[in-house]
């Protein structure tokens, strides 16, 4: 006699949780936001440093404004890391962060529309990835900064 198959039930509980978990931790979630914005941030100022002249070609950046850029980037992405640093960052460093994430954002959308550098397709198309990138990270934190009230 055939028995019954066996009823399962699915393993997502675990899962749940720990996810639920670490976006109801507000600080945590924050630090998190903060640490990713950072490490992104710093990876891409450091290839534009390493790699301003390739680049020149491939997005239409000169070799000068993309090794300015790459500084700026890795300044920003230390400061970043250094306030995601403290158990419960100070609101109004991070609400400069969401600020300037923001700010980086319309910039460059206005810079592929209006045509600032002369970018290559690519480097448009670059341009408005990050755009979306940054614009993730910022609502990222100001998610987290609201749930750290």
């Amino acid at each position: 006699m055939a028995s019954a198959p066996e009823k399962r039930t699915p393993m997502t509980t675990a899962t749940t949780s720990t996810t639920s978990g670490l976006f109801s931790d507000g600080p945590r979630f924050l630090r998190l936001a903060l640490r990713a914005d950072a490490i992104v941030t710093g990876a891409n100022g450091l290839l534009y440093l390493a790699l301003a002249a390739p680049l020149k070609d491939l997005l239409g950046l000169d070799t000068t404004t993309g090794r300015e850029l790459g500084a700026f980037l890795v300044v920003y992405a230390v400061a970043v890391w250094a306030i995601s640093m403290s158990a419960h960052p100070k609101r109004l460093a991070v609400t400069a962060v969401v600020e300037a994430n923001a700010l980086w954002t319309i910039l460059s959308i206005t810079t592929a529309i209006v045509g600032w550098f002369s970018l290559t397709t690519a480097g448009t198309v670059w341009t408005l990835l990050q755009a979306i990138v940054v614009a993730a990270f910022g609502t990222l934190q100001y998610t987290a900064l609201r749930r750290t009230r």
